[in-house]
């Protein structure tokens, strides 16, 4: 039986032509072909399913964006489909972190300031003093070898860890160069001309800076003023504006800190320049203290939370008079202005009008409101700072502007400090300094409704003087690796609509710079994109612009890295059905019908599929 049932399977029983077969190659040979047509009618000729079927087209815009389901989470749609393509939104829990970030009606929530060089400070402008935006020195005027201009120089000193410039000018033909940082020691030793002069030496993008003007000193202190933060008690006029170095202990200029935070503030006001930061920082918040020893915080945080360092004490420090925003150097004073007690003598008047002995009469050529505090009623107590002067004003002088007081001035150091005593070609060999300033950073922002790729965007233009970003502030609430990209056309005069380098953006992202690819997008526009690592923190996110550009910027994505999809909601039936039907993804339809789907990430094309 057994040999029976093998001879009727695999025994020659078929023939045809030269070719024999049996019953198992016959049923190979049926599944083979079978399986054949199947394969080549569904992929190569896959219109015999749907004969008379049309194509249809799904292209990204806006007025298609119903044909699409996006992905949502906690029932937000984190995917948006307009006419720029398709891409990740933002919101609280879209998949793109950033706030308004195709700038759909403006340009909201993004800020621009400037990206000052090291030791350097951007202050905000105040139409009080006719400033706009400028950079200025972050710590007193130093001196460094041109061969390392990161490290100040303490040598040669004058003995009270001043740096003496009538020994060794900080001069290029010394080799040596003024700069801002923290270490070496102030330069002391200079005229109010020669620090005009040194300033002049300095630059920035190519730009010469200038010896501070009182009204950029103005600036500086009344938004200092305005700072909760900057009042020993937490709240402005509650105890008294920090004073710097002022108690005489040590008996001598200080050097600074890098860190800016905590105890380190105080730096060296401990009584111990050995030590970085002392334990407590200040001893004493109440009013009238400021002078006592331990209560010298160096530091001040302006509004836009920039620190710049010793501009209440530590030395004296050469200002360029322009009073009433005159934008002149005015030397000359006559008279000065006179004191309440009416002494024929030099000595400290306070600003207050209800503590002896206080500034009774302003001249024109010194007005109060352009060299004192905001507020009228402060005085040595709030540590505001005194003016020295002569006491019955009748004194006929010429006089430069020095300001901040140094370290053993006590209760008459502060950042609204004035003395009138030296005139402008004097040196006086121990403790007055200088600080640079530069011209206004010009950095702006505008909104355009045509603007960008597709509708609203954003053009950004940046002075000479420094770089600028375009950012907003974001908790991303981890630290996975995220995507992030902008795409930018470069509108600077002589290269509209060029090549976007690194010459002209980069990304930006928490303070510095990132890697950043370049992909041309057509009609000018450029792709920067890039990946980083998120934080559980706020940090900045969003695009440095060099010097001197002006660029057009449009649709930011920063997103976790992923797939995020679009889908088509309908699909093209042939007469069995006759409309267009409604289908979720996971849905199947009956019938003889075509299936049009598509899947995309944030190419920013259009996608095609027929049936």
């Amino acid at each position: 039986m057994v040999l029976k049932i093998k001879c009727c399977l695999f025994c020659p029983r078929f023939y045809l032509i030269r070719f024999q077969f049996n019953l198992v190659t016959l049923f190979l040979l049926a599944i083979g072909i079978t399986y054949g047509s199947y394969f080549a009618l569904s992929r190569a000729i896959p219109y015999v399913f749907a004969l008379n079927d049309t194509t249809k087209t799904w292209t990204f815009s806006s007025s298609t964006t119903g044909d699409y389901t996006k992905n949502q989470i906690d029932g937000e749609t984190v995917m948006a489909v307009d006419d720029t393509g398709a891409h990740p939104t933002g919101g609280t829990v879209g998949a793109n972190e950033l706030t308004n970030p195709a700038f759909a009606s403006d340009n909201s929530s993004w800020s621009v300031a400037a990206v000052p060089p090291s030791g350097w400070v951007e202050v905000p402008g105040n139409d009080t003093f006719g400033t706009s935006n400028f950079l200025v020195m972050k710590y007193e005027a130093k001196c460094a070898d041109t061969s390392d201009p990161t490290t100040g120089l303490t040598s040669p000193n004058t003995g009270y860890n001043t740096y003496a410039d009538t020994i060794t000018p900080c001069t290029s033909a010394n080799g040596r160069q003024v700069v801002s940082v923290a270490s070496g020691y102030p330069i002391v030793n200079v005229s109010h001309n020669t620090a005009k002069t040194r300033c002049s030496t300095v630059t920035l993008n190519g730009n010469a800076a200038h010896l501070i003007t009182n009204d950029e000193w103005m600036t500086i202190a009344r938004n200092a003023e305005a700072q909760a933060s900057n009042w020993s008690l937490g709240s402005v006029g509650s105890g008294y504006l920090f004073a710097g170095h002022n108690d005489n202990s040590p008996a001598k200029a200080i050097v600074a800190s890098t860190t800016d935070t905590g105890n380190y503030r105080c730096a060296y006001t401990d009584g111990d320049p050995g030590t970085e930061a002392p334990a407590s920082c200040p001893t004493n918040t109440a009013a009238g203290t400021s002078g006592t020893v331990g209560n010298q915080v160096r530091t001040f945080t302006l509004s836009n939370g920039a620190v710049i360092w010793d501009i209440a004490g530590n030395v004296f420090e050469n200002v360029q008079r322009s009073i009433n925003n005159a934008g002149d150097d005015i030397t000359v004073m006559n008279p000065l202005p006179a004191c309440s007690d009416n002494a024929a003598a030099w000595g400290w008047c306070q600003y207050g009008s209800t503590t002896e002995p206080y500034v009774s009469s302003w001249t024109s050529s010194v007005v109060r409101d352009y060299v004192g505090p905001a507020n009228t009623s402060y005085n040595s107590s709030q540590g505001v700072g005194g003016v020295y002067t002569y006491k019955n004003g009748t004194s006929q002088n010429t006089t430069a502007f020095h300001r901040g007081a140094f370290w053993n001035s006590t209760s008459y150091t502060g950042a609204f400090t004035l003395a009138l005593r030296w005139t402008a070609d004097a040196y006086y060999s121990l403790n007055y300094g200088f600080r640079c300033a530069s011209d206004p950073v010009e950095i702006s922002q505008t909104y355009s409704s045509s603007s960008g790729r597709a509708g609203g965007g954003n053009t950004v233009s940046v002075g000479n003087i420094a770089d600028a970003k375009l950012y907003q502030s974001v908790n991303v609430g981890d630290t996975s690796t995220y995507d992030f990209s902008v795409y930018v056309y470069d509108n600077t005069t002589g290269n509209v609509g060029g090549t976007v380098t690194s010459s002209i953006a980069q990304l930006y992202y928490n303070g510095s710079t990132i890697d950043t690819t370049y992909t041309d997008a057509g009609s000018g526009w450029w792709k920067l994109s890039g990946t980083l690592t998120g934080a559980n923190e706020s940090r900045e996110y969003g695009l440095l612009v060099k010097a001197g550009k002006t660029v057009k910027v449009d649709d930011f994505t920063l997103s976790k890295q992923g797939t995020y999809s679009v889908y088509t909601t309908n699909a093209y039936s042939n007469s069995k059905v006759s409309s267009w039907d409604s289908f979720s993804a996971s849905e199947t339809t009956s019938g003889n019908a075509a299936i049009y789907y598509q899947i995309c990430l944030d190419d920013g094309s259009s996608c095609s599929y027929t049936s």
